[in-house]
């Protein structure tokens, strides 16, 4: 009597006169199934390598072992297909999609969540709990990155790179975020190779809010994240071998957005194809959110400490539930025709479709406060002044960033060096000199000076390989730092609001 049985990780297949253990079943890689079969028959067996999807590779077992342990070939090839078949039921079974468990939102919750939903001062009681769970400071980057996480349940979610010194607390605003965030909404990776993304299930990341620790984990990546992005799909194109016919032939694989993308990185130059597809958000490295996090610290070691500790866990819930209560709303954008932007800058053509989408993500966050609209069948909300005068406020420093030639850590450096030449009556200085005055590492100062000089910031006064060099300020160059002139102030949009409402 035949009998089948699988069990860590093994098939155990009973013949008439032969036993059959299977490994390596587990992964399915379309075009082949490489298997270890040991076949035994009394005292004596065989074992051997075998591609079952390959008629080659079937026929060249069969002979050895039927020669080694003296078995007929048809019972043989029988019980291949046997196995084979069973292989791919359990693959089918184990690869079915599991039901997602509708989250059980007690009335209790519900009530509180809404509660906070509708508060007037929203974004303040979330930089508040931003701040019970311990990050401290960073308030506009607290905001957009909790913006960004939300996004996802929008058509055009954001994307954000968190860039800072190492130690300056850019993972634990990406924990933050995290933590906030409902767990069945996050993609988590550490690493990510760079076809990863294209073999998830279909419907896997749409609507997800994907985070990438470190950016060295998924700098491999960067393509398909883009094009993620972008197009909210990819689409994979790869030959396939059909193991009945052994012809070769295309399989199109294609996995769905949209998505909301989050990744952190200690270096300050970001591919141009990334940053114009992501708010930079620069952390602050000055002495006083070392302090501000030094007082954090030391609080949690106190009994206050301890009580708020025991709190956290509620306020991550909570915030789980709020999110889990917006409604995939559309937002329209009552005076988007009346906004202004740089035009000076070839990319402004995505920072000005970026700005737009983080008005509709302020707005989608404060749905419960806003009226529901209807238009025909199409439910919507609006966006509100109060909405534009928020995004404003949050994107004018990453304007600033994203569009000047000089980045947020060269600028901050340069601004020192201005001070220290306006206190010093010499026309040149050393990077000691700059040190000194600055307070910065060594590391940093070598690396931001050669920006700076390449951009002619500064100029080379005196120095050569092996020597001291001497530099100066170049007096000629321009900051080019004036684009928020040309955004449409809050102000500015007073009277169209007053006459359309």
């Amino acid at each position: 009597m035949k009998k089948i049985t699988i069990k860590d990780q093994n098939l155990y297949y009973k013949s008439i006169h032969t036993d059959y253990r299977v490994r390596g079943f587990e992964d399915i890689i379309l075009s082949h199934l490489r298997v270890n079969i040991k076949v035994t028959k009394g005292e004596d067996f065989f074992i051997d390598i075998v591609d079952l999807y390959s008629q080659k590779s079937r026929k060249l077992f069969i002979g050895r072992v039927t020669k080694a342990l003296d078995i007929e070939k048809e019972a043989v090839k029988k019980d291949l297909y046997q196995i084979l078949d069973v292989i791919e039921k359990y693959q089918s079974e184990k690869n079915k999609p599991l039901k997602k468990e509708k989250v059980k939102i007690s009335n209790k919750e519900k009530e509180a969540a809404l509660k906070e939903l509708r508060t007037p001062k929203l974004l303040t009681r979330i930089l508040r709990d931003i701040e019970n769970i311990g990050y401290v400071g960073e308030e506009k980057n607290k905001i957009i990155a909790y913006l960004v996480g939300i996004s996802r349940k929008l058509d055009d979610p954001l994307s954000s790179i968190i860039i800072s010194d190492s130690s300056a607390g850019k993972s634990a605003l990406s924990e933050a975020t995290e933590k906030l965030t409902p767990p069945e909404d996050i993609v988590y990776f550490s690493t990510i190779t760079p076809k990863a993304l294209y073999y998830m299930d279909k419907d896997y990341l749409k609507h997800k809010f994907i985070i990438i620790e470190e950016r060295e984990g998924a700098i491999d990546s960067d393509y398909p994240i883009r094009i993620l992005q972008s197009k909210k799909r990819l689409i994979h194109a790869m030959p396939v071998k059909d193991p009945n016919t052994n012809k070769t032939r295309t399989q199109t694989v294609e996995v769905e957005g949209p998505v909301s993308y989050l990744e952190t990185t200690t270096k300050s130059h970001i591919n141009y194809e990334n940053s114009t597809r992501c708010f930079e958000l620069y952390l602050d490295s000055s002495p006083g959110q070392t302090s501000r996090i030094h007082q954090v610290q030391k609080q949690l070691k106190t009994l206050d400490g301890l009580n708020l500790r025991g709190k956290q866990n509620g306020i991550i819930k909570k915030h789980h539930t709020m999110q889990r209560l917006l409604k995939p709303l559309r937002v329209v954008n009552p005076y988007s025709n009346y906004i202004d932007f740089p035009t000076s800058k070839l990319r402004t053509r995505r920072d000005h479709m970026r700005f737009l989408n983080l008005i509709e993500a302020v707005t989608f966050l404060h749905q419960y406060q806003r009226s529901l609209k209807k238009e025909g069948d199409i439910e919507y909300i609006e966006s509100t002044l109060d909405d534009y005068k928020i995004a404003f406020n949050l994107y004018e420093d990453v304007l600033q960033n994203s569009l000047s030639n000089i980045k947020k850590p060269q600028r901050d450096l340069l601004d020192e060096i201005i001070k220290m030449a306006d206190q010093n009556e010499s026309l040149s200085f050393t990077r000691k000199d700059i040190r000194d005055f600055s307070g910065y590492p060594h590391h940093k100062v070598r690396d931001i000076i050669k920006d700076l000089e390449d951009m002619e910031y500064l100029l080379v006064d005196s120095g050569s390989k092996g020597k001291q060099y001497r530099y100066r300020l170049n007096t000629q160059s321009s900051r080019e730092d004036d684009f928020l002139k040309n955004i449409t102030k809050p102000e500015e949009l007073v009277g169209f609001v007053t006459s359309t409402s």
